[in-house]
């Protein structure tokens, strides 16, 4: 019977860095492969390390995602359609298939209302 492998701090802590550096998991694999108690396989390693790299992928998403629905809601186009094909499943070529004829300005118009409705904001002057 093989022994369990003991979670290391340091290998913990070298991923979360490299993860929040944006270097890919393989590269981190291999950067870690000489450490103390490294595990010699991916399996073993996403079993040990998984937590650690999906809390540092959930902690920038949120941070991204925040900024991105401020902006939106200051009104920033870009994060406006951003959002909407994001969360909200819109897409610009759905959105022409469903409506056939209309201008771009129609469509833009359509975008931001779906956005503004999303967010829980009124589209009219007040």
């Amino acid at each position: 019977m093989s022994k369990k492998l003991p979670k290391n701090p340091n290998i913990a802590r070298k991923v979360r860095e490299g993860i929040e550096g944006g270097v890919s998991v393989q590269q981190i694999f291999k950067s870690v492969l000489n450490m103390k108690d490294a595990p010699q396989s991916y399996t073993t390693f996403y079993k040990l390390y998984r937590g650690d790299m999906d809390a540092v992928k959930f902690s920038i998403d949120a941070e991204v995602g925040k900024t991105v629905i401020q902006q939106a809601r200051e009104g920033d186009f870009k994060s406006q359609e951003l959002y909407l094909r994001s969360r909200a499943g819109w897409s610009p070529s759905s959105h022409v298939q469903e409506q056939e004829v209309g201008t771009e300005d129609e469509e833009t118009e359509g975008a931001v209302n779906a956005l503004m409705a999303a967010l829980g904001k009124s589209t009219e002057e007040e």
